[in-house]
């Protein structure tokens, strides 16, 4: 029985470690991918190629989605979830890069995400829709 028990915590262990190594991994592919499309090393249909073939969608899946409530109050979200939400938002601003022009994601809100995830500044999205609006607005 105590085997079983170990055995149990060295695959929630495991799993830990891979989720990590899965979460570096993906921030790291994805900081370079708009890196490389904001200085127009690669082009927009590029960038979300690169996302399909290098970023594993079932851990984009596996993210957990916020709630209504949770999405008001962003402020007061845990870390991880707040990590999660901006991986996964992250995640579909870069694969809407090669969709219609009239569905297509900005080169300010690729911006906003890439300062974000590099620690410039401080993902909030209502800045993030702020950001946006403005872009359309002129």
């Amino acid at each position: 029985m105590n085997k079983e028990l170990e055995l149990w915590r060295l695959k929630e262990i495991l799993q830990k470690y891979l989720t990590v190594l899965e979460r570096k991994r993906t921030l790291k592919t994805m900081k370079d991918i708009m890196r490389n499309y904001l200085n127009n090393k690669i082009t927009h249909n590029q960038a979300a190629n690169r996302l399909f073939y290098e970023i594993d969608i079932n851990y984009i899946f596996s993210l957990c989605g916020l709630s209504e409530s949770e999405l008001k109050d962003f402020k007061n979200v845990g870390d991880s979830k707040k990590e999660d939400f901006i991986i996964s938002d992250c995640y579909y601003a870069i694969k809407q890069l090669a969709e219609e022009p009239r569905f297509s994601t900005t080169d300010v809100e690729i911006q906003y995400f890439y300062e974000c995830l590099n620690g410039e500044r401080i993902y909030d999205l209502n800045e993030k829709y702020r950001i946006i609006q403005e872009f359309y607005n002129g």
